[in-house]
């Protein structure tokens, strides 16, 4: 089962789970609600632990989490469930060999009305005597020790639950909700860490292309790549969190354009295509009617797509200069958008999109942001896959800022495309003096190679 089949089964067990929790605390037990959703939560949890088993869900900050991924898109349906064994103390719940519909009732039973602080150390004991014996219960900290801490601010792992946090963004808008701006303040400042602790890995994750989720994958990636250039002209460490809520709602106006145009198969008609010029003003009448929305991120989803020279859009009278905040947030949207794959192109490699970008200097994009966008990004960025003049294929694995098109590279495949037992390091950038120096002749399509790039990244 490929992972993203996976996540979804596990959503779907989560979400009955909850409910099973919700409807056990309004009916009692063999009430016909009660059944009918006991009913649905054993088919889920039976999927679930068909694939993974012990099957567990952390409880971290009020969210389940899996594997050490917040699910923040069923945070409506699971908060109050999170909040009832936040209150009990409960951090982690382990299915294991799984095989009785009553003793899931029992397990939810006795946590609907087991006492709140009741930190017992035998409530396993008191579990067991209820007949549950498949289902354990943790009071686990997943924050008590700085290597579980470490886990989970793994890069990996941060992008994974921002793209989660996304999906409730998203969600939220289109059920006429209010954004989740604890939720859009907690992963800014998670990206922000992450960046400053391991810049290379991230904008290598930012190349990780998923066509089905663009419209989550793509704030997240403009949010890293405008935090990574942002570091290196910001040293107001509130204003860069500032900034990086603003990167993560730059493109928020997009949830209310109707998914027939935004997922269109083919090219837009006119009529679309002015649909889709007014998100930037759909943005800012969405967050000027939010609590707690800092007006930089106003400022920013109005003028992300302006242009340095305001030929974009929209037209706002009195702007005669973009926000210096605005012209990040443009270029690190534009190269996304130019290297990922839409319903009506095709994506270029990096190095091609930056090509192309370089032409538009001093029109669309600021000379002097842009000069840094690719000092940090190099030619050939981290996470690209490249082919070298021996025929091998490399990963690019960090860059130099004085060596552009001389990275430090992991080489993968051998020149018969064959995988090597044992990847190589070869830092291009110390051969010199070398006889038969490596060198890059071109970027290349991880999927074309039939490479999966996550397994290497």
């Amino acid at each position: 089962m490929k992972p993203g089949e996976l996540k979804q089964i596990v959503k779907t067990c989560v979400k009955n789970l909850s409910l099973l929790f919700t409807e056990s605390g309004l009916y009692p037990p063999h009430h016909p609600n009660v059944i009918a959703q006991l009913k649905q939560t054993y088919a889920a949890l039976e999927t679930v632990t068909q694939q993974i088993d012990p099957f567990s869900l952390d409880i971290l900050e009020g969210s389940f989490v899996f594997e050490g991924i917040p699910l923040y898109e069923l945070k409506h349906v699971s908060e109050k469930t999170v909040q009832l064994l936040e209150s009990k103390s409960i951090g982690r719940i382990a299915f294991q060999g799984f095989g009785d519909p009553e003793e899931l009732n029992a397990f939810v039973q006795f946590i609907v009305t087991k006492t709140p602080g009741d930190s017992s150390p035998d409530l396993q004991a008191a579990l067991k005597a209820k007949g549950v014996a498949r289902i354990r219960v943790e009071q686990t900290d997943l924050w008590a020790t700085e290597q579980e801490r470490q886990k989970l601010l793994q890069p990996k792992k941060i992008y994974a639950g921002c793209i989660e946090a996304n999906k409730l963004i998203y969600n939220s808008v289109r059920a006429e909700q209010k954004i989740p701006m604890d939720i859009v303040a907690k992963i800014a400042k998670h990206l922000i860490s992450i960046v400053k602790s391991d810049f290379f890995s991230c904008v290598a994750l930012t190349g990780l292309r998923n066509y089905d989720e663009y419209k989550f994958t793509h704030p997240a990636n403009v949010a890293i790549l405008s935090i990574a250039l942002a570091v290196n002209v910001l040293d107001n460490d509130s204003l860069l969190e500032r900034f990086a809520q603003a990167a993560l709602l730059h493109d928020i106006g997009l949830a209310l354009i109707p998914n027939t145009v935004l997922n269109k198969q083919g090219k837009l008609t006119d009529e679309e295509w002015q649909m889709i010029k007014q998100h930037p003003l759909l943005g800012v009448e969405l967050l000027e009617r939010q609590e707690r929305v800092d007006l930089l991120a106003v400022v920013i989803a109005a003028e992300h797509q302006m242009k340095h020279d305001l030929s974009g859009y929209p037209k706002i009278g009195g702007i005669i200069q973009l926000h210096p905040l605005s012209e990040i947030v443009n270029i690190a949207s534009a190269y996304d958008a130019i290297t990922s794959a839409h319903a009506y192109k095709q994506p270029l490699l990096a190095d091609k999109a930056l090509g192309l970008m370089l032409q538009m200097v001093g029109c669309d994009f600021d000379p002097q942001y842009f000069k840094i966008f690719v000092q940090m990004m190099g030619i050939y960025p981290p996470g690209g896959f490249v082919r070298l003049n021996t025929g091998e294929i490399a990963l690019t694995k960090r860059v130099y800022p004085n060596a552009l098109l001389q990275p430090e590279i992991k080489i993968l495949l051998d020149a018969a495309g064959r995988a090597i037992d044992e990847p190589r390091f070869a830092n291009l950038y110390e051969q010199q003096g070398d006889a038969s120096p490596l060198v890059i002749q071109e970027m290349v399509d991880p999927t074309s190679l039939g490479i999966d790039p996550l397994e290497f990244i």
